[in-house]
């Protein structure tokens, strides 16, 4: 039996929550104090894949600056897609909280890392495949097109499949992002926003590398923390910066 607003009751009633479409930016732009910050969010959710190594590349594409974000962890099954990535507030990382390739201990429980793409632009193509499946799945999101007066659960992305394109490992993960800005101050400006409990310390037996592309050499990190990587990114943001 539940309380009306008058105050009466009335049996059989049932209060559900719901979810408006705000909820992405909320999590994302609003949640996320920074750039630098989501990228480093994504990056977590590479180790957590068990990636071996995590290629992070600034680059000037057709509509404007791109941000790419390319792993070699375990990838995303069509089931995994459906049932943990676009499950808001999963509990799995909090129930598997080590990781089933190299036993890592997951850094990403916060659930945040998806929305980190939302935080450094409008549009995202996500690929993503797993061990021995010669296809990859993708799917593309515009985050422009979400209505904050609709329900986030009313808005459906195809799954696409394709071909492995020449560049990508045979397992893993990669975000396309069309960044939200035509320069990069707060990427640029934060070579050493990481603190100790930010630092992404991989176990001896887990190696994990952090590549960055720079005009046309690589800046790579296998230092065990990610105060290089910050370094490193800091240089290649700055070369678009202007």
């Amino acid at each position: 039996m539940t309380s009306s607003r008058d105050g009466s009751t009335t049996q059989g009633s049932v209060l559900q929550f719901r979810t408006g479409a705000a909820m992405i930016s909320r999590l994302g732009s609003e949640q996320l104090k920074d750039h630098f910050t989501a990228v480093i969010e994504l990056v977590k959710n590479a180790y957590d894949a068990d990636a071996r190594v995590v290629t992070v590349e600034l680059f000037e594409g057709e509509d404007g600056q791109r941000l790419r974000i390319q792993d070699d962890g375990s990838g995303m099954t069509l089931q995994e897609l459906q049932t943990k990535w676009a499950y808001l507030a999963t509990a799995n990382k909090v129930r598997e909280d080590r990781s089933p390739k190299y036993r890592r201990l997951r850094l990403g429980q916060k659930g945040v890392g998806r929305f980190a793409t939302e935080k450094l632009g409008r549009k995202l193509v996500l690929r993503t495949h797993v061990e021995d499946d010669a296809t990859i799945r993708q799917v593309r999101f515009d985050w422009n097109t979400l209505d904050a007066d609709r329900e986030l659960g009313e808005y459906t992305f195809p799954i696409t499949r394709s071909k492995p394109e020449n560049f990508e490992p045979p397992h893993g993960t990669r975000l396309g992002i069309s960044m939200a800005f035509s320069k990069t101050p707060s990427l640029a400006t934060r070579p050493t926003v990481l603190n100790s409990k930010s630092m992404l310390k991989a176990r001896r037996e887990s190696p994990f590398g952090i590549r960055v592309p720079l005009g046309g050499r690589s800046a790579y990190s296998r230092d065990r923390s990610l105060d290089r990587f910050a370094g490193f990114f800091a240089i290649s943001a700055r070369a678009f910066g202007r």
